[in-house]
């Protein structure tokens, strides 16, 4: 199961890159929501 778990982090990690762009974006657009509106849980 080791193997399998190392063999899946290179291809999470190779989809990861262009997610974590979008996930960053997503991030800032959900901290400067949140800045602006505290009184909403975020």
């Amino acid at each position: 199961m080791e193997a399998a778990g190392e063999r899946a982090r290179p291809e999470e990690g190779a989809g990861y890159p262009p997610r974590m762009r979008v996930s960053g974006f997503l991030s800032e657009s959900a901290l400067a929501a949140a800045m602006e509106q505290p009184e909403m849980p975020a």
